[in-house]
């Protein structure tokens, strides 16, 4: 697959995460956590930028993990 190229994978079903809740899943060898903050759906590498850990489990206040 080229640079460029565009690929989608379905992940959940809307409405199956609850509002303020996180679901992680496996895409080939990466971690992606998709996060529910409010009635939309955020989607990034499962990985703190500060200490590397499960960015999953921190604690999401407003818009803010």
């Amino acid at each position: 697959m080229s640079a460029t190229a565009e690929r989608f994978v379905s992940v959940a079903k809307v409405g199956e995460i609850a509002a303020g809740a996180v679901k992680v899943v496996r895409i080939e060898d990466t971690a992606i956590a998709i996060f529910r903050i409010g009635d939309e759906y955020l989607a990034m590498d499962d990985v703190c930028s500060h200490d590397g850990g499960p960015l999953a489990e921190g604690f999401i206040e407003g818009e803010e993990i």
